[in-house]
């Protein structure tokens, strides 16, 4: 049996509902972003229209497993996703770095 886990930044727009996922946070932000005044991870969360978490998603010789969710909240990624794994450093320090 081969197990993955896949790391990938979401972002939902609340009010149409469409999700866009991507490896690359900065490169999410920026696209999310296009027209607005503040091109900044802080800027889009102070919007209130976006909602951003990272997402694990566990595969299992190439099927869906199990999928987990971290939050952002008060400006800071979630330590720890909905179903208690830990949130790899990697992450919160690509997160810290563009709040």
């Amino acid at each position: 049996m081969n197990t993955n886990y896949i790391y990938e930044w979401q972002i939902k727009h609340l009010k149409s509902d469409s999700v866009d996922q991507e490896d690359d946070l900065l490169f999410l932000v920026e696209c999310a972003t296009v027209g607005d005044r503040d091109k900044s991870l802080k800027g889009l969360l102070n919007n209130k229209t976006w909602e951003l978490t990272l997402m694990c998603s566990k595969t299992i010789d190439d099927e869906l497993e199990d999928r987990q969710f971290a939050f952002v909240n008060d400006y800071k990624l979630d330590e720890y996703f909905d179903e208690g794994r830990k949130v790899p450093q990697k992450y919160i320090k690509e997160f810290n770095k563009l709040i």
